[in-house]
């Protein structure tokens, strides 16, 4: 995806076992859902996303802080939400059969709601939401929960173009008031062009 692509008033949401969302304003970040550490955020495959202060103290009055850090990077997330599974693509097909799978789905996708909900306000819009990222790209499922959650921005997706994508496709309905895109990361490219630079 390249600076041509983007809108004045962009939301990046790459999910996929780590999971980031990026308000860019004229092509330039403005605001992220990590913190100090990519932990922070929505909850990941088996990353926390946000936890309290307040629990964190609590919790240390009873664990060692390496066991701690190993439970909030290791073993929390969608595997400790659903209590089975780290893999987005296994809870979306038990959805309907596993209330647990459900409810680690459902946490997900409202926690990435509101975080694109919190960085359009943070842009003051939206022009362009974007998806990437092996969930991102790949579950038609979680891209339509997360856009309905968004209907009261008058974003729209049109389920027909959201069935089946490719780099760069558009699926944002003709009435959605912010274009949708599903866009590749190509992190590999990315990484090799960074060490090539580094030379």
């Amino acid at each position: 995806m390249s600076a041509e692509d983007l809108a004045d008033r962009t939301i990046v949401c790459h999910l996929g076992s780590g999971a980031s969302i990026t308000a860019l304003k004229n092509g330039e970040s403005v605001e992220t859902s990590m913190g100090y550490s990519p932990v922070e955020g929505t909850p990941m495959s088996s990353r926390s996303g946000d936890v309290g202060v307040g629990a964190v103290l609590e919790i240390l009055k009873e664990m060692p802080r390496e066991e701690l850090i190993e439970q909030i990077y290791k073993n929390s997330g969608l595997l400790a939400l659903s209590g089975y599974s780290s893999d987005m693509e296994v809870l979306v097909n038990d959805y309907e059969k596993n209330r647990d799978a459900a409810f680690a789905v459902d946490t997900f996708v409202y926690q990435v709601a509101c975080q694109i909900g919190s960085q359009a306000t943070a842009l003051g819009g939206i022009d362009l939401l974007v998806f990437s990222g092996g969930i991102g790209e790949n579950s038609k499922e979680i891209r339509s929960w997360i856009v309905k959650r968004l209907a009261f921005l008058g974003i729209q997706i049109d389920e027909d173009l959201n069935l089946s994508v490719a780099n760069l496709s558009r699926i944002s309905g003709e009435e959605s008031s912010a274009k949708v895109l599903v866009v590749s990361p190509e992190e590999e490219k990315e990484i090799i062009s960074i060490l090539k630079a580094s030379v």
